[in-house]
Parts: structure tokens; sequence; C-alpha cells
């Protein structure tokens, strides 16, 4: 378990407590185990910040923020040895959803449940093995903005538009 209290920002402590550990909010243990696509990835995934502030461009109107932090590993990299673009991608579905989540329950008191309906990236520059990314996401009107910026080399790495929707139920 991480501990909540080194996540800065507004949100409140019982907010940033879920939020603390990624992994166990997307459902990701089975029987004590970390299990799913990208587990490895996850386990490095630090929560920085968490807040509800007022949109610069709308005053009037409230944004989530949630930054995250990670750093480069070898599971990360393609064949040229920088971060992979699935990498990017799956780092903006994950990191996007965090602050719908936030806003959600410092608006509403609701945990909002969303599925991806789509992801659009553009890549900026290479991260390579070892630099520390910072992932900084914002909600939007019906999805999230996500940059990813290398702290190490100080350049934005990847963006990506997130737009979610809720799910519906299967049919059977």
């Amino acid at each position: 378990m991480r501990d909540a209290s080194l996540v800065a920002g507004n949100a409140p402590d019982e907010v940033k407590a879920i939020l603390a550990n990624p992994m166990e909010l997307l459902k990701m243990y089975k029987d004590g185990e970390l299990t799913g696509f990208g587990r490895t990835v996850l386990s490095t995934l630090t929560v920085t910040e968490a807040s509800l502030v007022k949109k610069a461009e709308e005053p009037m109107r409230d944004e989530a923020r949630v930054v995250c932090k990670l750093i480069v590993d070898e599971e990360m990299l393609n064949g040229a040895n920088t971060l992979h673009g699935g990498c990017s991608a799956f780092l903006v579905d994950i990191c996007s959803t965090l602050p719908i989540i936030v806003y959600g329950m410092m608006n509403s008191d609701k945990f909002l449940m969303s599925v991806s309906q789509s992801i659009n990236m553009t890549y900026h520059s290479p991260a390579l093995l070892g630099d520390e990314l910072k992932i900084v996401n914002t909600t939007m009107t019906v999805g999230t903005k996500s940059m990813i910026w290398n702290v190490t080399r100080k350049r934005l790495v990847a963006s990506g538009i997130h737009v979610k929707m809720e799910p519906s139920q299967p049919k059977l």
C-alpha cells in the first residue's frame, strides 16, 4: 500500500487514499497477486498530485488535475531503446482515468465508471531508459487531456486526448 499522505493537492484524504494505489483502484489484483495487462508498468506508477481547480479559460467551471510519475524501465522500451508508443498510449489510458474519478468524487460523491471510446496520441520526443516521466492529466468536457513530460531531459514526450463514456451493459 502506498501512503496517501504523499499525494499533494487539494483533494480530500479519502480521494487521495484511493488514487495512491492505482492498481487496486483498477482491480488489477486477484488473490493478492498483481495481474492484467501492463501490470509491471503500473507497479512503478506513483500518483503525486490530485486537485480540483478552476478552469483558467472558464473560471465558473472546475477541472480535475492528477499528476503521476514513473521511471522508464526496460519493459517500456521499443526496438530503438526508447519509450514504446504503445506504452505511452497505455499510460494515457490509465492516468487520464484518474482525474475523471477525482472530478466525480469531489463534485457528486460518485465514483464515475467509464470506458475508453477513443484515444488520440501525438508523439513529440523520445524518452530513454532511466528517464523520469511526469504525466499531467486534466479533465475536459467529455474526456481528459494528458501530457507525458520527460523530467530528466525537460521535454514533452507525448500527449493524448482520451474520450470516455459510461459503459453499456453487455448483451448476452
